[in-house]
């Protein structure tokens, strides 16, 4: 009999960091329709993806214009429409500037629990989405920019 926790032969479906089990823009899935669910999870994670790099970017000091010009930029980018097909790249590269967000609030002084607390939470959300392999790619580039 086949159980909903298992997949590929017994393997626990809680246990492939691909499934996205943790990551909650992949939990419209269970209430919604498959094809509805995959449209509002692409345009939110679209969402996501420009509001987090308008906000890293306003942090820097960049003018509301350019942030938000920079925001479209990076979330309608060829880069990540073209991943539209793999999820766990484009759910990682939504949360990558709210990582940098919270890192420029850290490394920006005195920084309060709450900036310790965001930056723990966006990069539990970048983990949650599946895609480690991207974490290390834009973790690197992203420390490379904050080390400047």
């Amino acid at each position: 009999m086949a159980s909903p926790r298992f997949t590929a032969c017994g393997m626990p479906y809680w246990a492939d960091i691909q499934n996205q089990v943790l990551h909650p823009p992949t939990w419209l899935f269970s209430v919604l329709d498959p094809t509805v669910a995959a449209v509002a999870y692409l345009a939110l994670l679209a969402a996501v993806a420009c509001a987090g790099m308008t906000l890293a970017l306003k942090r820097t000091g960049v003018g509301l214009t350019a942030a938000v010009c920079a925001g479209l930029a990076w979330s309608l980018s060829s880069w990540l429409m073209g991943h539209h097909i793999h999820l766990t790249f484009m759910a990682a590269a939504a949360w990558a500037p709210w990582t940098w967000w919270a890192c420029f609030g850290v490394l920006a002084g005195a920084p309060s629990p709450r900036d310790h607390a965001l930056l723990a939470g966006s990069v539990a959300l970048w983990i949650a989405a599946g895609s480690v392999d991207l974490l290390l790619i834009l973790g690197v580039g992203g420390a490379v920019v904050l080390t400047g």
